[in-house]
């Protein structure tokens, strides 16, 4: 199966998240944010089909560290960056998180994620109820990836863009507060999309990054 996104097509298997047009917009904005910063390294956590990895790797030449738990969804990945020639740019690795790439973690500069954030008990539309559970869901509050995953890392020195849902940036923005600043964005649609986060040692960066996003920003 095959799915258009950011003008690529990717190749898709039956248990691999099939990428939304909504996170097209995640792309353009960490696109964004990687020429105007001078960004050098990006990961990409849940990569699913490669779609975001490789699509930023494309479009900037910056090189992509991608991960993905799901056995499956690293080999759709791996096809893809190959189709698409990007095994120079893109690595793929199996993993939760940033585990697989624990050793160039201190270089990475900007991490983006369309994370599982859908609550359990929310009512989901008959597209997504075919997709991989763990692409979808993150327990109880929706929130347990995003407390997951600033928990067990030290983002003093990143950027940190994500999706999320328009429920969540109050649990988001308690979450991040002491780490550092928390920007919420609204997608084409004018909802509260997607989160950018700049750890304590990227403030400097705030006003370029206001600047550039302030058609954004809530």
């Amino acid at each position: 199966k095959k799915v258009e996104f950011m003008g690529y097509e990717f190749y898709i298997e039956e248990g691999v998240f099939i990428p939304r047009s909504v996170t097209e917009e995640l792309v353009e904005i960490a696109i964004d944010l990687v020429r105007n910063l001078g960004l050098s390294l990006v990961a990409d956590i849940g990569t699913g089909s490669g779609a975001i990895a490789i699509s930023v790797a494309k479009m900037t030449g910056v090189k992509v560290l991608a991960t993905d738990v799901s056995e499956k969804a690293v080999k759709v990945a791996r096809i893809n960056i190959s189709k698409m020639k990007v095994q120079d740019l893109v690595t793929v690795e199996k993993g939760e998180f940033l585990e697989p790439f624990l050793d160039r973690l201190d270089e990475i500069d900007l991490v983006v994620s369309n994370p599982p954030y859908v609550r359990r008990s929310d009512e989901v539309s008959n597209e997504v109820l075919y997709e991989p559970e763990e692409a979808i869901f993150s327990g109880r509050t929706g929130l347990e990836f995003y407390e997951e995953f600033f928990k067990r890392y030290d983002l003093s020195n990143k950027l940190v863009l994500m999706e999320m849902d328009e429920s969540e940036w109050g649990g988001i923005r308690k979450l991040t507060e002491d780490r550092g600043k928390s920007l919420f964005l609204r997608d084409l649609s004018g909802n509260k999309r997607f989160f950018l986060f700049l750890g304590k040692g990227t403030l400097n960066l705030l006003e370029r990054v206001i600047q550039l996003l302030s058609s954004r920003i809530d």
